[in-house]
């Protein structure tokens, strides 16, 4: 199973070459700047910290590793703080706060069922309101509350609109899969990997749908 943290090392060091290739011609002339420095973050905590608490997973226990999240997720704050990255606060943001409580209770229980309960409620919570959203004809609605869509064609939105629902039912199946019928080891590492892999389909869907965009606004 350690073999696998060599795909996220590979992933942190290519999150450097791909963020400057996005972002250099936005930042030509001030790649000193804390926003340009800031654009590096996520490959931090897409891939190294993950990382980093798997291999202190599998060479301590449950506590530590539950230790080590919650420390990443104060770090990270510190980091977006520091490197002023943009705050995009949505309604899963506010309620990812939960999963601090979760999280603490599984460090003081030493019992890892609440820490992998948690991305099921979410994931199950979001799938019952989207189609609940769709029957009452606010699924358009529903999409600007869970984040930034303001730059967004009505195309685009109503794209989001159909893939809410299946991402969501998809991740709280999946998560359900190895929570019960794996260790809490390879769970640990399908979350660890979830991350990274819904970034690609993101790469992937941005390629297929940015011309369809791009059509929409030569209209």
């Amino acid at each position: 199973m350690e073999r696998y943290l060599y795909i996220l090392i590979f992933g942190f060091f290519a999150s450097f070459f791909i963020t400057h290739m996005i972002w250099k011609k936005g930042f030509a002339d001030d790649k000193l700047s804390k926003a340009y420095f800031g654009k590096f973050l996520w490959g931090f905590r897409t891939f190294l910290f993950p990382t980093i608490s798997l291999v202190l997973l599998l060479q301590y226990d449950l506590r530590i590793y539950c230790i080590a999240l919650l420390s990443w997720s104060c770090v990270n704050l510190l980091l977006r703080k520091f490197f002023q990255e943009e705050d995009r606060r949505s309604t899963f943001r506010k309620l990812g706060l939960f999963w601090y409580m979760f999280c603490a209770l599984s460090l003081i229980q030493n019992n890892p069922y609440w820490i992998q309960i948690w991305p099921s409620i979410i994931y199950l919570a979001a799938f019952i309101t989207a189609i609940f959203a769709g029957i009452l004809g606010k699924s358009a609605q529903l999409t600007k509350m869970l984040g930034n869509v303001e730059n967004l064609s009505v195309k685009q939105i109503n794209i989001l609109n159909w893939i809410l629902p299946f991402y969501a039912i998809l991740t709280f199946g999946l998560n359900e899969f190895f929570r019960t019928q794996f260790s809490f080891e390879a769970w640990a590492f399908y979350r660890a990997f979830e991350t990274p892999v819904f970034v690609l389909l993101v790469g992937l869907g941005t390629v297929i749908f940015v011309p369809i965009f791009l059509r929409e606004k030569e209209c």
